[in-house]
């Protein structure tokens, strides 16, 4: 195998195992922007936005690709992240026996 293919699976890799990570960021609201997304996961632009573009494909976020420039920001805003509403509903219980 050459060194690109093995690149190329590993930055594959890495982008899916930040999968959960960068949804759980999301829903807790410390990733609002995908540029936080970027810095909170510590992956490159190119990485958090594959990611965010999966997770709105999988229909658990939405990406805001035309946000509203905040004021006294400067240069680009960055595309805003959001549960989405209808996404899938868990509901997780842990019991225990007593006894």
């Amino acid at each position: 195998m050459n060194g690109k293919a093995t690149t190329t699976r590993t930055k594959l890799e890495r982008g899916r195992s930040a999968l959960g990570p960068a949804l759980e960021l999301v829903h807790t609201g410390r990733a609002p922007t995908r540029a936080v997304l970027t810095s909170e996961l510590g992956v490159t632009r190119a990485t958090a936005g594959a990611v965010a573009a999966e997770l709105e494909a999988l229909g658990l976020i939405r990406v805001d690709s035309s946000p509203g420039s905040a004021a006294g920001s400067q240069g680009r805003p960055s595309h805003r992240l959001s549960v989405l509403e209808t996404g899938p509903v868990v509901l997780a219980a842990q019991v225990h026996a007593d006894g």
